[in-house]
């Protein structure tokens, strides 16, 4: 259900902003946001930044039930999608 979380995030005044490295998304993340992970050319999974400071965040998420993981560890990916509510 990632694509209709975002088109509902973004219907409801939700910017999104996708960045292809993972130090893009370290120095962009802020806690709050929502970041969408791209592999094999579809949106798969969403996860919540928690803290950490620029260049070093850490995430929540539930599939092996993370709880504020560095988002180092998010490697493989092709894409991040930042979805903010402001």
């Amino acid at each position: 259900r990632v694509g209709d979380f975002y088109k509902y995030a973004i219907s409801h005044g939700a910017t999104a902003t996708s960045y292809n490295t993972l130090s893009s998304l370290q120095n962009n993340a802020k806690p709050g946001d929502i970041v969408q992970l791209k592999k094999d050319g579809s949106w798969y999974h969403s996860i919540i930044i928690t803290g950490g400071s620029k260049g070093n965040r850490t995430y929540c998420g539930h599939t092996n039930n993370w709880k504020d993981r560095s988002v180092s560890k998010l490697t493989g990916q092709s894409a991040y999608r930042i979805i903010r509510f402001n």
